[in-house]
């Protein structure tokens, strides 16, 4: 026979033999019995624990028949016992105070319960959570002062932005009003112009007289000579030290040919200080003068105003200098034609006419003295001691003068080395 839960807790005392039966029964009274207490659905009741104690002491009274409460006193304290050991097996009866066999109980419902539930520990006591709203801590305080300073200074901000707003528009409004009031004065002041103008008779626009390269009465005045591929290299510095103030520089010649020595020419003459420019020999039996012009400007032929580079020049003369005929076998009006397009085309690249270089006799016999280019600076080649004759349309000068070939080419500018500097620069004629 096992011992019961009761006799474990209680070695001291005797057990008594009893039915499995009635172990299981009474075991199933007691787990019933806490659960309902636990749950709350049943109350606690000490005296049906007493009754029930009394009724297992007072059946072997009975059966004794005389046994005396002495017996009975000692039989209940023993069902308390094993009571209270049953209930102590249970795990989870004394989590909570008020279940059941736990301090309140005992202390409520057995006597001596009060000495027992003074020998538990004291229970903690739970913190009280502050009530929303209340500030309880340092930090909180401090935080709650800084949003209201925050706000503050947004709603300070917010009063300056809609002043400046007001200010703006008040600046608008005058700005808007000085508008109107100047074009209010400016209309009337342009009324008051019109009816000025219906009064006085307008006067006739005078156009400016076109200004021309005139001779200045120097017909020897600023020297200089022109070159060409057979004159090589040129010695520069001797050509400038013997007085020289200016160079041409032959570039092209018809749609094929460009000067190899150009480059040493050119660029040698204004190193050492001369004025220069360049000239393109013109080939009518080759092409017409508009494509021998952009040929020659864009071989060295181009002319800015920068105070020392000359205007293009075109050499339009006898066919034996390049082994054909006189004329080229062109008639006159061809040629008038050939010099026409050469010039149109070059003063649309470069913004200026290019000078004519050419002999008065072949002029006559070639192009028939046309007087189509009179607005063209001249150059005559004539080898006497006074320029001239001149060709037809240039009745009132010439502008370069070369007046020998021997040993190298060399011409006068009619006017000073002050107005040679003029006439590079000038875009005359327009």
């Amino acid at each position: 026979m096992r011992l019961s839960a009761s006799a474990r807790s209680h070695p001291a005392e005797r057990s008594h033999p009893r039915s499995r039966r009635s172990s299981l029964a009474r075991s199933a009274v007691i787990v019933v019995g806490s659960a309902a207490l636990t749950l709350g659905v049943a109350g606690p009741s000490y005296a049906a624990s007493t009754s029930a104690s009394s009724a297992e002491a007072s059946g072997p009274a009975r059966a004794a028949g005389t046994a005396g409460t002495a017996t009975a006193s000692v039989t209940a304290r023993a069902a308390a016992a094993r009571t209270e050991g049953d209930l102590a097996g249970i795990p989870g009866l004394r989590m909570s105070p008020q279940s059941f066999g736990g301090p309140d109980y005992f202390a409520r419902y057995r006597p001596g319960g009060e000495a027992l539930v003074a020998r538990q520990p004291a229970a903690r006591p739970v913190p009280l959570r502050p009530s929303d709203g209340v500030v309880t801590g340092t930090s909180e305080v401090a935080e709650l002062k800084q949003a209201v300073t925050d706000l503050r200074l947004a709603s300070q901000q917010h009063a300056a932005a809609v002043r400046e707003v007001r200010r703006s528009a008040t600046a608008k409004k005058a700005a808007e009003r000085r508008v109107a009031e100047l074009r209010k004065a400016a209309a009337a002041k342009d009324a008051a112009a019109k009816k000025a103008t219906l009064k006085t008779p307008k006067k006739a626009a005078v156009k400016p007289a076109e200004t021309r390269w005139e001779a200045r009465g120097l017909i020897r005045g600023a020297p200089g000579i022109d070159v060409a591929s057979h004159q090589g290299n040129v010695d520069w510095p001797y050509y400038r030290d013997q007085g020289f103030r200016f160079a041409y520089v032959k570039a092209t010649e018809g749609t094929t040919y460009k000067n190899p020595f150009f480059d040493q020419q050119f660029n040698g003459s204004a190193k050492v200080g001369m004025l220069h420019g360049t000239y393109h020999f013109g080939r009518p039996d080759q092409s017409s003068g508009a494509e021998q012009a952009r040929f020659f400007v864009a071989n060295g032929g181009d002319w800015k105003p920068d105070g020392k580079t000359l205007p293009g020049e075109l050499d339009i003369e006898f066919g034996e200098a390049v082994g054909v005929s006189t004329c080229y076998d062109r008639s006159a009006n061809e040629i008038v034609n050939f010099v026409r397009d050469f010039s149109d085309e070059y003063k649309r690249l470069t913004g200026r006419l290019p000078v004519i270089y050419t002999n008065g006799s072949w002029w006559q016999q070639c192009v028939g003295n046309s007087t189509a280019f009179g607005r063209n600076p001249l150059w005559i080649a004539s080898y006497n001691p006074q320029p001239g004759p001149m060709p037809g349309g240039w009745q009132k000068g010439h502008t370069f003068w070369q007046y020998t070939e021997t040993p190298i080419d060399k011409n006068y500018f009619n006017g000073s080395y002050a107005d040679l500097k003029t006439f590079a620069n000038q875009r005359w004629p327009r």
